[in-house]
């Protein structure tokens, strides 16, 4: 289980890959998150992919030490 903000969710499939420019990435849940946190710290925060415009979503998630931890589920799209 993650904790949400949201309360509590079964854990899904968390696939960590990389980006067509080699940056890493999560794709979760149909949803694709980018590395946010700079360096190469043991607690990192993802944003969603469709954080820039049209889409401004503000869902996000955070891992550590490449376990997610916290999970804010609240897509736009």
């Amino acid at each position: 289980m993650i904790f949400s903000l949201y309360g509590f969710y079964e854990l899904k499939t968390v696939e960590f890959v990389l980006s067509k420019y080699g940056r890493p990435v999560i794709q979760m849940g149909g949803y694709r998150y980018n590395k946010h946190s700079p360096g190469n710290g043991r607690k990192i925060q993802w944003l969603c992919s469709k954080r820039r415009s049209p889409f401004f979503c503000h869902g996000k998630l955070t891992t550590y030490d490449g376990e997610v931890i916290a999970l804010h589920d609240d897509h736009n799209h």
